[in-house]
């Protein structure tokens, strides 16, 4: 697993090409969906995907982390251990990524798309 290695100047740096996996944004909003209602049909509402497009989303993110998120059993649907801590952390990178494009925003200049 990467993460981050030290520069030639001493600092600690990011080694982006070997963070795995790539979890994108819509992999985590689906997950903090699913973690919020707690049921496959309304998270899947909420988002405008079918159930079982959201079911597959969930088995990937699963296998690409190779942990546990959810319990299923019957119909009822609760974090693991392991999906409380990484709900935790998908709000955090969210929360991270919505208050950098507002700070771009604040200090960029408007692009007009064309016509």
């Amino acid at each position: 697993m990467g993460g981050f290695f030290l520069s030639h100047g001493g600092t600690a740096e990011l080694d982006v090409a070997r963070v795995e996996p790539d979890l994108g944004v819509g992999r985590l909003r689906s997950f903090v969906c699913l973690a919020d209602e707690l049921h496959f049909g309304r998270a899947a509402q909420r988002l405008y995907i079918s159930q079982p497009a959201l079911s597959q989303q969930i088995a990937r993110l699963e296998r690409d982390l190779g942990v546990q998120l959810f319990m299923r059993t019957g119909r009822a649907v609760r974090l693991t251990p392991a999906g409380l801590e990484f709900l935790a952390g998908a709000h955090r990178a969210l929360d991270a990524l919505r208050d950098a494009v507002a700070a771009a925003r604040e200090h960029g200049c408007i692009v007009m798309a064309d016509s």
